[in-house]
């Protein structure tokens, strides 16, 4: 795990680099075919979940589809996970109103409190059903998800704006409400290889609750990348536990699912 203090103040980081973007769905296939040599070992390995309900939301372009592989593992191990059931996230502004409207579907019908997973723009929705809905959430975690910076650094982000005249999911993105983490603990997952969002947008304010977790992971394939899976499952049952403690990996379990911790 590294632990990097984010700041409003820090300055903008730049897009990624076109070599990386130009590698994320090479990367991501090859991150499936780790996942799919690996799931009997990892699915082994996790710690079970007690019922507990997830929710969890795709990234721009992206829909439940996209989330399938994290959500069946996570049902497999004990958990109920839930898709968004919105179709494909266009990033338009109204679409916050319905991951919430979804979230409270969810908590007076299933029940609660709700973990909620976000990757990419998704996660930057999942921080913000954190903070308006606290006292029913157990946990947060987000995957690539841009919120410590403007919109503007990522390279999907700005062909957004060209297209619909506003950064997806609005143009409030950096606000200080929306860097500072939610008040549940929060776990935000990371890759410096990522080719669509710079790493930097993806750091949490460190603290009691809060942190970063480093994978080497394309954007693309963050919701299949053995490491991330493995983490979500370990963020999800430490949420339960009466004491938060910090995400850890030993050496040994690293080499022997080849989880791709930085």
């Amino acid at each position: 795990m590294t632990e990097i203090s984010a700041s409003k103040a820090t300055p903008e980081p730049a897009p990624p680099s076109n070599a990386l973007l130009s590698t994320e769905l090479l990367r991501s296939v090859a991150s499936l075919s780790r996942f799919m040599r690996v799931h009997g070992s990892l699915r082994k390995s996790l710690p079970r979940g007690e019922g507990d309900v997830v929710l969890v939301l795709p990234g721009l372009g992206a829909g439940d589809w996209s989330t399938w592989p994290l959500r069946r593992l996570l049902d497999q191990i004990g958990y109920r996970a839930y898709g968004w059931g919105q179709g494909t996230n266009s990033g338009a502004r109204h679409l916050y109103a319905g991951a919430a409207q979804r979230y409270e579907q969810l908590r007076d019908t299933v029940g609660g409190p709700i973990s909620i997973i976000g990757w990419s723009l998704g996660g930057v929705y999942a921080r913000r059903l954190a903070k308006d809905y606290a006292a029913d959430t157990r946990c947060v975690i987000t995957m690539g998800s841009p919120f410590a910076h403007a919109p503007s650094g990522s390279n999907i982000a700005r062909l957004y704006r060209r297209l619909h005249g506003h950064y997806p999911g609005g143009d409030d993105r950096a606000s200080p409400r929306m860097v500072a983490p939610p008040p549940v603990p929060t776990s935000s997952i990371f890759s410096r290889t990522d080719g669509v969002v710079p790493w930097q947008s993806c750091q949490e304010v460190a603290g009691p609750i809060a942190e970063n977790i480093e994978v080497t992971s394309s954007h693309c394939g963050l919701g299949h990348d053995p490491a991330v899976i493995f983490a979500v499952a370990d963020r999800l049952a430490q949420a339960r536990r009466p004491v938060w403690k910090p995400f850890r990996v030993s050496g040994r379990l690293r080499r022997k699912l080849d989880l791709g911790f930085a």
